[in-house]
């Protein structure tokens, strides 16, 4: 039996200080705690015991699998680090989901206890509903002129309850998720150029990009993920 441990609300409001957010529970925190004591923390950590997690830089010679489709997603800064760089603890979202989607989730992520995703509202459900696994998503936060992250798609549910949570809205409540992410520094006015948008083009939401332009780039670089090779940038 495991046992349980009362502890002050004083000293509970200080764990959530170290704790990070929809990743971190209070065991968790008070673990991380105990290495740090015990001498077993590494250079990974920062000083209040939260673990800096560095994302693989994009490769395209490294991408494993099909990819069919090629999407293009901007976001606020704080979305994207919050659900994309960074990481939602699994077991933290499950009151947000039915049994049969935490089920599901469960089973795609096959053993991982975290996730990253993103979300789209209802304006872009057409696209959201031809997602399929393995396709491409490129990232873009909000101002920047890069695109910032590249992720391939696992899977994806439709959710207004865990779409307030993470985002705080509910209405983006059609939510994909990835089963790799990479950091990248692709130019976002070159990529576009490329995909066959005017020279004004600012990407003012979540769209897929038409086939025949993505057929025309496989027959000229082989695959999307050669494509946004030629783009990537050493960051």
């Amino acid at each position: 039996m495991t046992p349980v441990i009362r502890i002050s609300e004083e000293i509970f409001t200080r764990l959530q200080g170290l704790a990070e957010p929809l990743v971190d529970t209070p065991a968790s925190v008070i673990q991380r705690l105990l290495d740090q004591h015990d001498g077993k923390a590494d250079d990974t950590r920062s000083r209040t015991g939260r673990e800096r997690v560095v994302l693989p830089e994009f490769q395209a010679d490294k991408w494993e699998g099909a990819c069919n489709s090629l999407y293009l997603a901007p976001g606020s800064t704080q979305n994207i680090q919050k659900t994309i760089a960074g990481s939602v603890a699994l077991d933290q979202i499950q009151a947000q989901l039915t049994p049969l989607q935490y089920i599901s989730l469960k089973q795609a992520l096959a053993g991982s206890l975290t996730l990253k995703c993103f979300a789209v509202k209802e304006r872009s459900r057409n696209d959201f509903e031809s997602m399929v696994s393995g396709d491409i998503v490129l990232f873009a936060e909000k101002g920047a002129g890069r695109f910032g992250f590249v992720g391939r798609v696992l899977t994806k549910l439709e959710s207004e309850n865990l779409g307030g949570l993470l985002w705080s809205d509910p209405d983006w409540r059609f939510i994909y998720i990835l089963d790799r992410t990479w950091r990248a520094n692709i130019d976002k006015k070159k990529t576009l150029l490329a995909l066959g948008y005017d020279e004004g083009f600012w990407l003012p939401r979540f769209m897929r990009v038409k086939h025949d332009v993505l057929v025309s780039i496989k027959k000229r670089f082989g695959s999307l993920a050669d494509f946004l090779g030629t783009l990537q940038k050493p960051s």
